[in-house]
């Protein structure tokens, strides 16, 4: 009943929390809004968590489906490091007896995933036996999945441990690959081998990745589907080249020609390749296949194939430029050439605020605060602070209807503002987006929902440094 009556009082409440720098007690009230628009919203428990509230988070993982419920508990442990550790145990415990108890249609396929996480958390903990005996009872869940609707349980598996380097281990990756060579040639068993490729090369276990690879493709090439069958091979191909893997390898895709290419020292001919490819109107190929291999490039710290990639987009579009001369920035301040990194930062910066666009778009507000911050962090404070200020007029320029990201965009600045020590024009923006959140409408309030859930999640860190402002301003009227 308390929690219900915070939540209708919430939107009256929290411009005038705002406006006074009560920013604890107005991430709270964001909170408790969002969940009101939609208690579904899986950002907001772990907004609560991270902002000081676990009692809120757990209420509201309370009210979600039970089949939701562990894996919800499972990400709170994940995703909010300020939890205790031996509390961490107890949800962790929680989460594993939630998810033993799951009914209902397509449980094992959700089970086999909740219980590899809490294995995955045990063997990060070094409990190994702990580790063994659950990951033998998601294995044990995926199989009867696949019995019951070739669910796809064992990708749940192999998804989980490639996005948990920490805790994947050498035995689990094998545990996997001999259960699905019992459940045979099929998409789910391509795709779960591609994934276990991928934790072995991580492991640099580039043996156990080929084999894996040679498993994988023979069990693409069965797949009748042809758009997966070609996504399997191509996602395999991929993970090969990492693997330096050659071998029975099928027709190489643009991607994977196009890498190998960059490799070698030709971008030209990378350049090329994804110049040839096309564009449509929900894809454009060539852009794609450009950033994969620029980014490869920007990860393998090849500044020369970065640099002219950078000098040869595919198609001028301003915040993807600006994100590439600011990734080219970052690797030139690694390699200790701060001077060229100065002549890099600025041509991100121009290229995007010099557009004549009359329109702006959430993609261009974020590309400027994150080349900002990158600026500051690496040295340039005053371009970044002039970067950042530069985002405010462009809020203006989103069109209206797009409520939802003048919203975010606002969310975004106020963090930005907030860490220059700008509070006044922070905090106008945090209640510019506090209203664009609080009267946005959408059909389940889910959209609404997650727009509350940033902004919470964005006052939270303003917090601590309101109650320094505070405790300063006291100890000046103490001192006179």
């Amino acid at each position: 009943m308390a929690f219900q009556c915070a939540a209708e009082q919430a939107p009256s409440d929290v411009e005038a929390l705002m406006s006074n720098n009560r920013w604890k007690e107005a991430s709270r009230a964001i909170f408790l809004e969002a969940k009101s628009a939609n208690k579904f919203e899986w950002s907001i428990p772990a907004g609560q968590a991270n902002a000081g509230f676990l009692d809120d988070a757990l209420d509201t993982i309370a009210g979600m489906h039970p089949n939701t419920q562990s894996s919800a508990l499972l990400a709170l442990v994940a995703d909010v490091p300020s939890i205790p550790p031996k509390r961490s145990v107890e949800l962790v415990q929680r989460a594993l007896a939630l998810a033993r108890t799951m009914s209902g249609k397509s449980a094992n396929y959700i089970k086999s995933g909740e219980l590899a996480k809490v294995a995955l958390f045990y063997s990060r903990q070094r409990a190994e036996p702990d580790a063994k005996t659950i990951f033998e009872e998601a294995l044990k869940a995926a199989e009867k999945g696949a019995d019951e609707d070739d669910s796809g349980g064992y990708r749940q598996i192999s998804e989980a441990l490639v996005r948990d380097p920490k805790g994947s281990r050498d035995w689990m990756v094998v545990l996997v690959a001999k259960h699905l060579q019992r459940q045979g040639k099929n998409a789910n068993s391509a795709f779960a081998y591609r994934d276990l490729a991928e934790v072995a090369i991580r492991h640099t276990n580039r043996q156990m990745a080929s084999e894996l690879i040679e498993s994988g493709i023979s069990a693409a090439k069965n797949i009748s589907r042809e758009s997966m069958r070609k996504s399997a091979l191509e996602g395999l191909a991929n993970v090969a080249v990492e693997a330096g893997y050659t071998k029975g390898l099928p027709k190489t895709s643009p991607y994977t020609q196009a890498i190998q290419e960059a490799r070698a020292g030709n971008p030209q001919r990378a350049l090329a390749i994804a110049s040839a490819l096309s564009e449509n109107l929900y894809v454009d190929h060539g852009q794609e296949l450009h950033r994969r291999v620029f980014d490869d490039a920007v990860k393998r710290e090849d500044l020369k194939t970065a640099l002219y990639l950078g000098e040869h987009p595919i198609r001028p579009v301003s915040w993807i430029q600006a994100n590439a001369w600011r990734q080219i920035a970052e690797l030139q301040v690694k390699k200790g050439t701060k001077q060229d990194a100065a002549g890099s930062y600025l041509r991100a910066s121009q290229t995007i605020s010099g557009s004549p666009e009359a329109v702006r778009y959430l993609e261009e507000v974020e590309t400027t605060l994150i080349l900002g911050g990158s600026m500051r962090q690496n040295g340039f404070e005053a371009q970044g602070r002039k970067t950042t200020l530069g985002a405010i007029a462009m809020i203006d320029l989103i069109p209206g209807r797009r409520t939802d990201d003048r919203a975010r965009a606002a969310t975004l600045l106020a963090e930005a503002l907030w860490r220059y020590g700008m509070y006044s024009e922070a905090k106008q923006q945090a209640l510019r987006a506090y209203r664009e959140a609080s009267g946005y409408s959408d059909k389940n309030g889910m959209e609404k929902a997650r727009l509350l859930s940033g902004l919470g999640q964005a006052a939270s860190t303003f917090i601590t440094k309101a109650s320094d402002q505070r405790g300063e301003r006291n100890n000046s009227k103490a001192t006179k």
